[in-house]
């Protein structure tokens, strides 16, 4: 009798134990593959603005002298993320913790916070946009130039020269920025 019980009870056990969250590496391996994709356009401008005697930084340097790489990666992940009309995405702040690995020992209102405080950052350069989507954080695409603009995919005519950057960057080895 005791025998029955015991198996019951471990039954109850399993039947009620949530399953085990989706580690950093499968939740972005899970959100690319939602994608179908396989590389993410960005335009030459965000590396380098202009030409010859008018050659500028685009905004890829800001990140890089301010040792930002967590804003960096971010806002790559976030351009693989929206590929598509109307470009942007919409995700809860748990996956973007698990998807950025912000989570490692940290709580999980900081770990939040985190996330907001890299999103804000990609804001303030104008290279995103945030809004609301019911308890969803919704982050739409502006131009890789940081003018604001809205984002459009680049295309071959009128020399609008881009870079491919493929998935693999984050599907070969954890994410870059942890």
């Amino acid at each position: 009798m005791s025998t029955t019980t015991i198996q019951k009870a471990t039954a109850a056990t399993r039947a009620t134990t949530p399953p085990a969250p989706l580690t950093q590496q499968e939740t972005i391996k899970d959100l690319l593959t939602q994608c179908a994709r396989g590389i993410v356009p960005i335009r030459k401008s965000f590396v380098q603005q202009g030409r010859g005697k008018d050659t500028k930084p685009g905004p890829l340097a800001s990140f890089v002298t301010a040792h930002d790489t967590r804003a960096l990666d971010t806002y790559l992940f976030v351009h693989a993320l929206a590929s598509a009309e109307p470009w942007n995405c919409d995700y809860p702040a748990g996956t973007w913790v698990r998807a950025l690995g912000l989570g490692n020992g940290a709580t999980p209102a900081s770990a939040r916070g985190a996330v907001s405080k890299v999103m804000k950052r990609l804001e303030n350069r104008n290279l995103v946009k945030r809004s609301r989507s019911g308890r969803r954080a919704s982050v739409t695409l502006l131009r890789e130039d940081g003018s604001g603009e809205p984002y459009e995919r680049p295309h071959r005519t009128g020399g609008d020269w881009w870079l491919q950057l493929p998935y693999a960057y984050w599907l070969e080895d954890p994410f870059p920025g942890t």
